[in-house]
């Protein structure tokens, strides 16, 4: 009988530490969503177009956005398959729930082979101005220039 009232006392406390552990990881989130993009860089004759998917993931120390798609060229045809790492800066003289995204390093996953200067140039730089406005307590627009492109649902809400 006592090791039956043992062994529901330390499974009751391992389940406890896990939930705990699990709760805590959750928080430490602070956005993580998942979109299909579709971007025309132009006229669709001259320019390039990119077809994918943009995962964004921030939580308290770091901010990724993860790109998986297709590059189409005039001439050619590029896998995309890149993590770009972050920074979220609030863009001066708008108001304080507006952030656009600055790359600080790429990193090119197995099956990509679209050179980093497109990428840069495209898919996260001065052609296509990624932002983040705030919309509602716990949701955000995720804009491209003047456009919305989705829009994410934050995690935790409590941590904003």
């Amino acid at each position: 009988m006592k090791i039956k009232v043992i062994f529901y006392i330390i499974s009751a406390l391992i389940v406890l530490f896990i939930s705990v552990f699990y709760i805590h990881q959750d928080q430490n989130s602070r956005l993580h969503c998942r979109g299909q993009v579709h971007f025309v860089f132009g006229d669709n004759e001259t320019l390039p177009e990119f077809k994918g998917v943009y995962t964004f993931f921030f939580d308290k120390n770091n901010e990724f956005l993860s790109v998986n798609g297709l590059f189409i060229d005039t001439d050619k045809t590029f896998a995309v398959q890149k993590v770009f790492r972050v920074n979220a800066e609030m863009t001066e003289g708008f108001s304080d729930d507006f952030y656009e995204l600055k790359t600080k390093s790429i990193t090119s996953l197995t099956g990509d082979n679209l050179p980093d200067n497109l990428a840069l140039r495209y898919i996260l730089g001065p052609v296509s101005v990624i932002s983040i406005r705030k919309n509602t307590r716990n949701s955000y627009v995720i804009k491209n220039l003047y456009s919305p492109v989705f829009i994410c649902h934050s995690i935790n809400a409590e941590d904003h």
